[in-house]
């Protein structure tokens, strides 16, 4: 029987990874499906410090399960009798990464962005820098968990880690390089923090010299679409696969879901990537380096063709760890099905959150810490795990409705729609709600346009396809999107109004 040439993606999210594969079929339209789905969570571990004191809690992601998956992914595409894989990209969230040595051995564990040590070096960093003027150099904002935090942080606090390093590796990077030995970035993971100005070549160097940071220590920049070469043959071997190409695609999550964005040219639309963060953005001729746009925590980050001017909200994280604590309970997680009929059977929540209040950041109760948030603000709290459920998609719906209103405020136009991708372009509860809370029409693009994007930027590299455009047309050809029109706005500018008078809000 005779392959069928195939492209891998390896999506790795922050609470599981995902292979897949992309080939085209008999009709040249461009198919995808699910190869193997593995999950992983953030490990705590507990640290004495040198002058002694209380123990330390440290947070960084189970590397050995992420590798054990992306391997076992590779054995399932091997299995496939049909496909031969001829290549994979690595697209992940956009901050994390280790230290390396020049002999590739890891300097520690991958340090998770949720680690009470990069709030630190932001505190100090932010102490450094004049925001105003970083921001108009820069184009983005110094946040928790941007990526320059954890470089700041080993260089002031761990300097005997950064001396005895060559590399630091982004964790995108650092899959490549543990597929080819390459040492490598693409533009839009590197956008995603101070490290790089969006649309400028090479990194930030004015940063680097005035923070003192070890500028040499970074890998190299490539753009999305590089074919970097073949993988290691020992790795092809092991998993039963010719070698395979390696190629960069949009590295950064959200670059990858918007390059397969399905927006229109005879519409203005604002596109929300969502997952873990909700992540409302435009794409822009050029970077937005306003006062207006740093006032409304606005930033500019790479796309594969353009800037794209992104907000950034808490998005599935709270009900994904209220999920997580009642696994414990239970002995395994609900479905997001489930939980969807729970907070549609909860009815209309009277609680209000602030979904992206600090309290929200890094808490081992989720469920405890939305009740003492209530309490402390005093709302009554939410009875029952639909209640939690419904207040939590109701607070996404609110802040995404928020950053929308600021980017069409900034930008100087009014939205003819908004396009929601990712996994809550299932979710019928917010789609809904965000018309409604907008009132903009809300159209759904693919669930899996992460996925998707990081395919076809490796389809346009190999020559399969001869733009993204095109390729978005061979994927959409047999998937209709859902519209949500607005309904009534009145109870969610209630709500709206309730939100912004909130501490943080």
């Amino acid at each position: 029987m005779q392959r069928t040439p195939a492209i891998g993606v390896f999506d790795l999210g922050a609470s599981g990874g995902r292979l897949s594969v992309c080939w085209a079929d008999g009709e040249r339209r461009l198919r995808i499906a699910e190869a193997h789905r593995f999950t992983h969570a953030i490990q705590t571990t507990w640290h004495q410090p040198v002058g002694g004191g209380a123990p330390l809690r440290r947070l960084h992601w189970d590397w050995d399960a992420i590798m054990r998956g992306l391997m076992d992914g590779l054995r399932r595409i091997a299995a496939r009798p049909d496909l031969e894989l001829q290549s994979l990209g690595v697209d992940t969230w956009g901050c994390d990464g280790a230290w390396i040595t020049a002999e590739g051995d890891l300097l520690g564990p991958v340090g998770a962005g949720r680690d009470e040590r990069w709030q630190q070096a932001q505190a100090e960093i932010a102490a450094e820098l004049n925001a105003e003027k970083s921001f108009r150099a820069a184009g983005t904002i110094l946040r928790p968990f941007s990526p320059v935090n954890q470089i700041y942080w080993f260089t002031r606090h761990q300097p005997d880690v950064v001396k005895a390093a060559a590399t630091y590796m982004p964790v995108c990077s650092l899959v490549n390089y543990l597929l080819g030995g390459w040492r490598v970035l693409d533009g839009t993971w590197a956008s995603t923090s101070l490290l790089k100005q969006a649309g400028a070549p090479g990194y930030n160097a004015a940063l680097f010299q005035r923070l003192a940071l070890p500028l040499e220590k970074l890998p190299e920049l490539v753009p999305p679409g590089t074919r970097l070469g073949p993988c290691y043959a020992a790795i092809a071997q092991e998993v039963g696969l010719p070698r395979f190409e390696v190629i960069v695609p949009c590295a950064h999550d959200t670059a990858s879901a918007f390059a397969a964005a399905p927006v229109r040219a005879d519409r203005r639309g604002i596109v929300v990537s969502t997952g873990t963060w909700f992540l409302p953005g435009l794409i822009v001729p050029q970077p937005v380096r306003t006062d207006a746009a740093r006032r409304a925590e606005l930033g500019n980050i790479e796309g594969y063709d353009g800037i794209i001017l992104l907000g950034s909200n808490m998005g599935s994280w709270l009900a994904q760890e209220l999920r997580r604590g009642w696994g414990r309970e239970d002995g395994s997680e609900p479905s997001w099905d489930a939980l969807g009929d729970l907070a549609a059977a909860a009815g209309d929540s009277p609680t209000v959150l602030n979904i992206d209040a600090p309290v929200f950041f890094d808490t081992p109760d989720m469920a405890g810490t939305i009740r003492a948030f209530c309490r402390r603000t005093g709302q009554a709290e939410p009875e029952g795990r639909g209640a939690l459920v419904r207040a939590v998609y109701e607070g996404m719906v609110l802040r995404t409705a928020e950053t929308c209103r600021k980017l069409q405020d900034v930008a100087g136009f009014a939205a003819d729609e908004i396009v929601l991708i990712g996994g809550a372009a299932r979710n019928q509860m917010v789609c809904q709600g965000l018309a409604d809370a907008s009132g903009v029409l809300v159209r759904t693009g693919s669930a899996d346009a992460t996925t998707e994007g990081n395919a076809l930027v490796q389809a346009v590299a190999l020559g399969w396809v001869p733009s993204l455009a095109e390729g978005r047309s061979r994927l959409a050809a047999d998937r209709p999107a859902e519209e949500y029109q607005p309904g009534e706005k009145a109870p969610w500018q209630s709500k709206m109004e309730k939100l912004l008078a909130l501490p943080g809000g």
